[in-house]
């Protein structure tokens, strides 16, 4: 009788324990992006666990491919890359999914390409083109007036002031940009260079996406200017207009230029972007497969 006595009062004491120490909920995995870390930070700043529930630990963190992780896609572009070096070091800093758009006159352009490039960064020649007024776009524009020859002896100049490039977009170009017949023929040069073309659409009458694409090149638009002023001043207030539209679409591409605020800002935005609903994605994987990628 004392043996069953003590066998009731073990398992009586081990229902006891499982009331006790089984936790009331379930601990859901850690989900991790690609090219994401548990941030110790955040941990040590979290709650103290309960200790019910610490008993139990995590299931080891899990994986999602990057194509199906749900969030919507930011693709940011600075242009005008190039002639200041010490932005350039600067912006070297941030992600290597932002995309660096270098101006082909810059001095020494074609091994700052190639470093950005070796890094992992998309590169895209900052073709200068004539804008409307009396703003220089610099040496070796391509401008309205000049015989077609002029234009595309210049754009193969431009070219060939680099290795490989993976696009191209619009320096200016506000006049140019405009004129249909110039789109046409410039678009038709770049065509089977395995090239895409980012419209920075600085006019509404821009013909250059719709010659680009009829071209049969891959083609994308701007969708926010991060620093329309010129200053960076107004760089936060764009950054979340680009997240509304992210959030709306799926996916935005925002153009900026290294000036000093717009960098600090961008720095702020892409230290927590990560753990958002939205992420930094490369331009090129905002180009639909069906335009040729």
């Amino acid at each position: 009788m004392r043996r069953l006595g003590l066998g009731v009062l073990l398992l009586a004491l081990g229902a006891l324990a499982l009331t006790l120490f089984w936790p009331d909920r379930v601990v859901e995995p850690t989900v991790l992006h690609p090219a994401q870390r548990l941030d110790v930070r955040l941990a040590d700043s979290s709650p103290a666990p309960d200790p019910l529930v610490a008993i139990f630990p995590r299931l080891t963190a899990v994986v999602l491919p990057q194509e199906s992780d749900g969030r919507a896609r930011i693709a940011i572009v600075l242009d005008d890359m190039g002639p200041d070096r010490a932005a350039l070091e600067r912006a070297s800093g941030l992600p290597v999914a932002v995309t660096f758009a270098f101006l082909p006159y810059a001095a020494n352009v074609r091994e700052l390409a190639n470093s950005a490039r070796e890094s992992g960064r998309t590169v895209l020649l900052h073709m200068p083109m004539e804008p409307v007024g009396p703003a220089d776009p610099g040496p070796g524009a391509l401008l309205v007036d000049q015989p077609p020859g002029e234009q595309i002896a210049r754009l193969d100049a431009a070219l060939a002031k680099f290795d490989r490039l993976d696009g191209l977009n619009n320096h200016m170009g506000s006049r140019l940009t405009a004129d249909r017949d110039a789109m046409d023929r410039i678009m038709a040069r770049l065509a089977g260079r395995g090239l895409f073309f980012l419209d920075s659409r600085t006019t509404a009458e821009t013909a250059a996406a719709v010659a680009a694409e009829q071209a049969g090149l891959a083609t994308l638009s701007r969708d926010v200017f991060l620093d329309p002023d010129g200053t960076g001043a107004m760089a936060e207030a764009q950054l979340q207009r680009t997240l509304e539209i992210a959030s709306a679409t799926g996916q935005v591409v925002a153009i900026g230029h290294p000036h000093r605020r717009t960098l600090e800002a961008l720095e702020r935005f892409v230290a927590t972007l990560d753990r958002t609903q939205f992420r930094l994605a490369r331009l090129s994987d905002l180009i639909p497969v069906s335009a040729g990628r």
